[in-house]
């Protein structure tokens, strides 16, 4: 670490300890008006620190904290913004405030500020999880032509699948996310969501998800399933991954091709021999033959 970069982290956490210290102090005397103003800062801290601002503000009265909910959220700077979603949440004050909620969601969800998009995302999470009338809204978003109201749901979608084991009631909108014509929002909610996500808090209910749907022809979610697939948190479930690989095997769409190949090369890392084994055996099959190439060029196997 260089001595300028030194500098600056402790210039940080001097910036930390003061702005804490100010916030408690201010609390004793819960001027509103002073709290308000001293969030009117360049974000200095990160969501973590935001968290623990939003914990130091819950502790006031709920006239208090609606004042502030209501305040913040209608200020410019991005960080007073962030510190009234972020309490907005913790408080739940979107359980009595539900259309204000969605008034918020629909203003910052889409913001140029990636903090505000994620409370966004949170705040909707929330919102769905609470009241399943409100999945309206989240497929309202799902359906969007706005790739970033899409991308909000998606967001929106990966925290519900870190808390929710049973997805039933969201089935609809998972399926369109996964089908949507952009690869990013689809990789997103697949890679990102069922494979960094629910493979790590619920394993099992996501590989039962995804095999449920793995029995389809359409492109689109034959990719989705394989980038789950060739997320390492799916290597516990080899024998699913060649399953499916089985089925898949002769598809020779590009998107799938591609896809399949990441299976392949994921599944390398801890089971090379039975990838070889796998492809040999089927060495009849073009699209197997590709792959055997393609994974002995890369080095994978050894081919002497």
């Amino acid at each position: 670490m260089s001595k300028d970069s030194t500098v600056q982290r402790k210039q940080r956490i001097k910036l930390k300890s003061t702005f804490f210290r100010d916030l408690k102090q201010k609390s004793r005397t819960r001027d509103l008006e002073e709290i308000v103003e001293m969030f009117k800062i360049d974000n200095i801290i990160g969501l973590t620190d935001l968290a623990k601002v939003a914990d130091v503000l819950n502790k006031y009265t709920q006239s208090e904290k609606e004042q502030l909910i209501e305040t913040l959220v209608q200020k410019e700077n991005h960080f007073q913004i962030a510190v009234g979603l972020k309490l907005a949440i913790e408080s739940k004050w979107w359980i009595e405030r539900t259309e204000e909620a969605i008034q918020l969601i629909r203003k910052y969800g889409v913001d140029k500020f990636w903090q505000l998009r994620d409370l966004s995302a949170e705040l909707l999470a929330n919102l769905v999880m609470q009241d399943k009338e409100k999945l309206k809204v989240l497929h309202e978003f799902a359906v969007s032509k706005d790739i970033r109201e899409r991308q909000l749901a998606t967001n929106a979608m990966k925290l519900v699948i870190k808390l929710e084991e049973d997805l039933t009631p969201y089935r609809e909108i998972i399926m369109t996310l996964l089908n949507d014509e952009d690869f990013l929002v689809r990789n997103n909610i697949a890679y990102s969501g069922f494979g960094s996500v629910g493979l790590k808090y619920h394993p099992e209910k996501t590989m039962e998800f995804i095999q449920g749907i793995a029995d389809t022809q359409e492109e689109r979610i034959r990719e989705t399933v394989l980038a789950v697939l060739s997320h390492d948190l799916a290597l516990k479930f080899k024998d699913i991954a060649f399953r499916i690989l089985e089925k898949y095997l002769d598809d020779n769409r590009n998107a799938i091709r591609r896809m399949r190949h990441s299976v392949f090369l994921t599944l390398c890392k801890e089971y090379r021999d039975d990838v070889r084994r796998f492809l040999e055996g089927r060495i009849e099959s073009e699209e197997a033959l590709e792959h055997w190439a393609n994974l002995s060029a890369e080095g994978l196997f050894d081919t002497q």
